[in-house]
C-alpha cells in the first residue's frame, strides 16, 4: 500500500495547489496515518475544501498561527490561520487502510467539484478518478 499511498497523496497535493488561494505546506503519509497541512486565503476555497472534507469524512482542522491583533496577523491575515486534513489512529480500532480509503474519497470529491467549476479538464478528472478508485479498492474496505 505504500506506493499507492504516495501516489494518492501527491495527486491530492497537486489538486489542492491548483485551487485559488490554497498552498500546501506539508504532506505526511505513514502506515494508518495521513495528513496534509495547508493555508487557505479565500472564502470560496475554504467552502470548497470544507465541503469535500465533510463529504469524505476527513476532518479539516484549523488553528491560529498568531495572536489576534498581532503584527503578523495584521500584516498577513491569510497566513494567520493554518488548516490540516488529517485521518488516522485516534485511540480507536481503525481498520488497516482506513486513512487511505477516506483520502481517496477526498481526492474524488475534489476532482469532481474542480471539474464542475471548470478548473479541471474532463480528461484530467477521469485520470484522477481512476487513481482514487484504485487506491480505495486496494484498502479492502
Amino acid at each position: 500500500m505504500g506506493n499507492i499511498a504516495s501516489i494518492l497523496m501527491k495527486e491530492i497535493e497537486c489538486l489542492l495547489n491548483q485551487i485559488d488561494g490554497v498552498e500546501v505546506s506539508k504532506v505526511v503519509s505513514s502506515t494508518g496515518f495521513m495528513r496534509i497541512a495547508l493555508t487557505i486565503e479565500t472564502h470560496e476555497s475554504h467552502l470548497l475544501l470544507e465541503y469535500c472534507a465533510q463529504a469524505a469524512n476527513v476532518p479539516l482542522l484549523c488553528w491560529a498561527n498568531h495572536r489576534p491583533g498581532s503584527e503578523e496577523a495584521i500584516s498577513n491575515p491569510a497566513k494567520a490561520l493554518s488548516y490540516r486534513y488529517s485521518r488516522g489512529p485516534k485511540g480507536r480500532d481503525d481498520k488497516p487502510g482506513e486513512a487511505m480509503y477516506y483520502f481517496a474519497l477526498l481526492g474524488s470529491f475534489l476532482s469532481r467539484l474542480m471539474y464542475e467549476s471548470c478548473t479541471l479538464s474532463s480528461d484530467e478528472k477521469q485520470r484522477l478518478i481512476k487513481i482514487f478508485e484504485a487506491a480505495s479498492k486496494s484498502t479492502g474496505l
